[in-house]
């Protein structure tokens, strides 16, 4: 797909698409670094039973050298994501990296007991 900035307002959407996106990310990561100490243990073992990622983030949570990475790299990653995104470096690297991370947070926060479709929509 390829899109012609020169045309319309596309480019223009992009970049605030872009930058709020970035501001999100580096409002997050900034809140975690600055603030108390970050820990997802309670995050990672209570993921909710229905969630497709329960076993792997209960098996994170229960070990050691993983927790401390995962505790590192959420609030750093989150700050260096939002940069890069607002800076414009490495936009399509970050790009990348805020979308596993936010597949990650969805995904470990599913409860999707009775499927995806439930009584609520």
């Amino acid at each position: 797909m390829d899109f012609d900035y020169s045309q319309g307002v596309t480019g223009y959407v992009l970049v605030l698409t872009r930058l709020i996106t970035g501001y999100w990310f580096l409002h997050a990561g900034v809140t975690k670094i600055v603030g108390e100490p970050f820990s997802a243990a309670g995050y990672l073992a209570n993921a909710p039973a229905a969630s497709p990622l329960q076993g792997f983030f209960a098996w994170a949570a229960a070990t050691p050298w993983l927790l401390d990475f995962t505790n590192f790299m959420i609030p750093w990653g989150e700050a260096l994501i939002g940069l890069g995104l607002i800076v414009g470096a490495l936009v399509r690297l970050a790009a990348f990296f805020g979308g596993v991370l936010m597949v990650f947070f969805y995904l470990g926060n599913a409860e999707w007991g009775h499927g995806v479709v439930n009584g609520d929509l």
